[in-house]
């Protein structure tokens, strides 16, 4: 797809939301004030006509009577300038938080985010996957909207600036009459025809040095939010980087990171200095040429000196308004690059993938097959069913997939085949539960709101042997490094306590604590659920004692 229908697809959702009236009048707020703009250049270009001519004679009076209308003309240019660019930032920040709650909702909507690891952590191709879906939402989304103001609004008023000066320079350019080959030739309005012909020559060229920009900068892009993981995955994995004193691993890993960028970054600026070298040199021709063309006329006393800075004035506006494309050419390049990313992020999110678990009165599983995300078979021929209040444990090696299939029942994993069921009310306990940020109330009922008293959270700290942890209940700290791996199972267990499913599914989720406390904990769940169902994963003997049957993988 070509970079215009991209744009089409990124910008088409908000401009035709129901909540972008407000942006829509601020648009055309900011575009009246952009041809206000225009109308200054064009008294300012008179001005400038007007001055030189009452330089050039000497007229006092009339000098300053120029000088207070240039305050004028400037006092008014500021106040529409400084909130052009307000109203621009505020339309800015409401296009960007409404793009990223769009794309933040269908990210998180059908586990597409957990099927996005899925397929990324068994990708083998890094030139065909998402990478780094977090930049697209984060920096992508912004730059996005703040690119594509700039150089919208910008074109809009370059072209208006265009047509106005078009007009203005062929009302001043007057007819150019010369002999050529015995031929006589009358043209009128000839330095319009010159800067057109200028300008087109120099974006022809200007193309052909900076094309290649696009592409350095989607391996920018890509190449700086790998060596930003990279950093973020060891602060993650900083305690079991320094037990197994990987520092000079690391350290290796991070500097290759680091060598891509810094080899990229070379190929750009060798690349852009190109650029930059034609568009210095077309910007200081561009104040020439006019000057040449019109020095006959001027001589020939056609011409007075305000016509003729007037004239040279005009068409350094018609050209380098006409020059838009020569001089944005590298943000154009980084916009391009920009949507390549964003809209290959839009095409995983809106995706479809199917939900195979389906909701039922019961739990089964009837002729299931589970896969590898590869399309290797994991397991096959699985049937079973259960009541509830039954406990079952899955039996088998370690690697077979026990874990896969409780995922596959809580329908998340999407590599399957076969009929499972499973009842609305469920909840999974994993090895090491999430503890979310905040304050420890809001972890314990983590992901809902929590509707629970202080006694009530009091108590299942209690039943679970955390009760020192009670006065930090409206503590807030990062609990997911404060607490230990048994405590955090622990924690897992309370979410128990507290939601009171229908069914569970426990996977290794008391496997960090001693053999009593494991013990009492299956057993105060099985004293509190009587009636709940239990499909657990645990090598630990307690297990084999508290359940009703095993189901052998």
């Amino acid at each position: 797809m070509n970079l215009y229908k991209k744009c089409f697809v990124l910008f088409k959702p908000f401009w035709t939301s129901k909540q972008s009236w407000l942006a829509t009048f601020l648009l055309i707020i900011i575009l009246v004030m952009i041809f206000a703009t225009v109308k200054i250049q064009v008294l300012l270009n008179d001005w400038n006509s007007d001055f030189f001519n009452a330089l050039g004679k000497t007229d006092n009076d009339k000098l300053i009577q120029l000088i207070f209308w240039f305050i004028a003309i400037i006092a008014v240019y500021l106040v529409i300038a400084v909130n052009k660019v307000w109203l621009i930032k505020i339309l800015h920040i409401r296009w960007r938080q409404w793009l990223t709650d769009y794309y933040l909702k269908d990210w998180l909507v059908d586990k597409r985010y957990y099927h996005y690891a899925l397929s990324h952590a068994s990708h083998n191709n890094k030139h065909d996957y998402l990478d780094n879906p977090d930049q697209r939402i984060a920096e992508d989304i912004d730059q996005l909207v703040d690119k594509t103001l700039s150089l919208a609004l910008g074109f809009i008023q370059s072209f208006g600036m265009l047509v106005t000066f078009i007009i203005v320079l062929w009302k001043i350019s007057g007819t150019l009459t010369f002999t050529l080959l015995g031929y006589h030739f009358n043209v009128t309005g000839y330095l319009v025809y010159g800067v057109f012909i200028f300008v087109a020559i120099n974006t022809g060229i200007t193309h052909l040095i900076g094309k290649k920009i696009r592409r350095l900068n989607v391996i920018r892009q890509r190449n700086e939010a790998n060596f930003r993981s990279a950093l973020i995955h060891q602060q993650e994995y900083a305690e079991q980087i320094a037990l197994l004193d990987g520092e000079a691993t690391q350290k290796q890993k991070l500097t290759n990171c680091f060598s891509a960028i810094q080899a990229n970054w070379h190929q750009l600026i060798n690349r852009q200095r190109r650029l930059d070298y034609w568009q210095t040199i077309h910007q200081h021709i561009s104040a020439i040429i006019p000057l040449f063309l019109l020095i006959p006329q001027f001589i020939a006393g056609l011409i007075n000196l305000g016509d003729l800075m007037k004239a040279r004035q005009a068409f350094m506006l018609v050209s380098n308004n006409l020059s838009w494309f020569i001089f944005k050419y590298d943000l154009l390049a980084e916009l391009a690059a920009i949507v390549d990313r964003l809209y290959q992020f839009h095409l995983l999110i809106t995706q479809h993938n199917t939900t195979l678990t389906q909701t039922s009165d019961h739990l089964a599983v009837k002729n299931g097959t589970i896969k590898t995300p590869q399309g290797d078979t994991l397991l096959t021929g699985i049937d079973f069913s259960m009541q509830a209040g039954e406990w079952l444990l899955l039996h088998g090696h370690s690697g077979i997939g026990k874990t896969t299939l409780l995922r596959t029942m809580m329908g998340i994993w999407p590599y399957a085949t076969g009929t499972f069921l499973k009842p609305a009310n469920c909840l999974m306990v994993t090895q090491m539960p999430y503890i979310a940020d905040g304050t420890l109330t809001e972890a314990l009922c983590y992901p809902k709101p929590c509707h629970f008293s202080a006694a009530q959270l009091s108590t299942v700290l209690q039943q679970v042997q955390l009760a020192y942890l009670i006065p930090h209940l409206n503590a807030s700290a990062q609990w997911q490094k404060r607490l230990s791996s048994g405590e955090k199972q622990r924690i897992g267990i309370a979410r128990v306590l507290l939601f009171k499913p229908d069914w569970l599914f426990l996977d290794e989720a008391i496997s960090h604590l001693d053999a009593l406390l494991a013990t009492q904990l299956f057993t105060l769940i099985k004293q509190q659920l009587p009636k709940t169902g239990v499909m657990l994963v645990s090598h630990q003997q307690i297990a084999h004692q508290l359940i009703d049957k095993v189901y052998r993988l």
